[in-house]
């Protein structure tokens, strides 16, 4: 309401509340929050191989980078497949939901034993699915607003990803460590947490849907947004010719 009527008096508002009228921005938030949220699977799965199965920091961190190698790997291909738009979403959280269930399947299957490298190909998956999702949802959502929006629709999702990623470690963590308090075993613990990872990326998958549907143009054929006017220029008086 502030903001509302902030924009009213002429001011500038930190987030244009006109910006929730599209859809780009409202699906941008939704897919921000849970997306993201998902990533809560990096506290599960530390504190699992290092409380649980007695991993040093450096085996538990070097366990981790089979995802780097999915990110960076993804991190190629994924801007060219940009213009399937949401499509390309709904892909990768799919794809990084995909990822998070053949990690929950095998710390199931490997218990006391486990292995890095039975967590490798689930890792690399669900690295393939983050590159196709972080890389590209600000271009898309940024294609799907008016230009006159882009400014707040962009700060509405940067925002959006950090409260995601804040909540996420707070409701698996919850979850997780729930479990333990109960008294249930550490692989079943983490099997627990990284079920609910799992659900948070399909959910998003779904919100991805609120998203417009449609291509988008490659990104340096979208056209730039146009530049803010900021409190300062409209106070700054314009310098005066030479004859005044």
């Amino acid at each position: 309401m502030h903001e509302r009527l902030l924009r009213r008096r002429g001011g500038f508002p930190l987030i244009d509340p006109g910006v929730f009228r599209h859809r780009g921005a409202v699906g941008g938030l939704l897919v921000s929050v849970m997306f993201f949220a998902g990533n809560g699977y990096t506290l599960v799965l530390t504190m699992y191989l290092q409380a649980g199965l007695g991993y040093s920091p450096l085996r538990t961190a070097m366990s981790m980078v089979p995802f780097a190698v999915g990110l960076a790997i993804g991190s190629f291909f994924a801007p060219r497949l940009m213009v399937l738009g949401r499509r390309l979403v709904i892909y990768g959280a799919l794809t990084m939901a995909a990822g998070m269930a053949m990690i929950l399947a095998a710390t199931r299957a490997g218990g006391t034993a486990l292995d890095p490298w039975q967590l490798m190909p689930g890792l690399m998956v669900a690295g393939l699915g983050m590159s196709m999702v972080a890389g590209t949802l600000i271009v898309i959502v940024l294609a799907k607003v008016p230009p006159e929006y882009s400014g707040s629709a962009s700060s509405l999702v940067n925002t959006s990803i950090q409260i995601g990623i804040a909540a996420g470690v707070a409701l698996v963590g919850t979850v997780y460590f729930g479990q333990l308090d109960a008294g249930v075993l550490p692989v079943r613990a983490a099997s627990v947490g990284l079920s609910a990872v799992v659900a948070l990326y399909v959910l998003s998958a779904g919100a991805a849907l609120v998203l417009p549907n449609g291509r988008v143009g490659q990104l340096e054929d979208l056209a730039p947004p146009p530049p803010p006017v900021s409190i300062l220029t409209r106070l700054t008086p314009a310098p005066r010719s030479a004859e005044e």
